[in-house]
């Protein structure tokens, strides 16, 4: 037979039910409490979020102002030094609807100020999908490079894009 008694089999499954019914009661109390709990973190957490994604927009908008104030600024420096300064808008809006070419740009060399104009103007031309095959610098004497700015069609384009007669 067995090595237990039968009183203490009797004991043992009774103190099993007993504690079974506690475990059973433990398991529901803490599903409870963790459905209690879960929810004002959830409410906290979806807080923290919106605050964090205003914040990540406020920085945005301050770093968007920032770069323009930089730009604004190197553009006063630029034009103080008597520096060409492409007005971008308006070079664009000139050649938006016109075909698209493969345009070439050359530039003085040893001239900054020439090469980044021819910067300005390449990239100006890109962000209207027009594509530029190269910038070189070319070597002529007696020539003052601010005259041109670029060659389309037969008209040479001043730095705002407006044509030159």
């Amino acid at each position: 037979m067995s090595a237990f008694s039968k009183d203490a089999l009797e004991t043992i499954s009774s103190w099993s039910e007993i504690l079974t019914a506690a475990f059973g009661i433990l398991a529901a109390a803490s599903a409870v409490v963790y459905l209690l709990a879960n929810r004002p973190l959830r409410k906290i957490e979806a807080h923290e979020s919106q605050l964090e994604r205003q914040a990540t927009a406020r920085a945005q908008k301050e770093a968007a102002e920032a770069q323009l104030a930089l730009s604004q600024t190197l553009t006063v420096f630029a034009s103080r030094l008597g520096d060409r300064v492409l007005d971008v808008g308006k070079f664009v809006g000139e050649l938006k609807d016109k075909p698209k070419k493969i345009v070439e740009i050359w530039y003085k060399p040893d001239d900054i100020e020439a090469e980044r104009f021819s910067d300005d103007i390449r990239r100006a031309l890109q962000s209207i999908g027009w594509p530029v095959s190269a910038r070189r610098w070319f070597t002529v004497f007696n020539v003052n490079p601010k005259r041109v700015a670029l060659w389309w069609r037969g008209r040479c384009y001043d730095s705002g894009g407006t044509p030159r007669k």
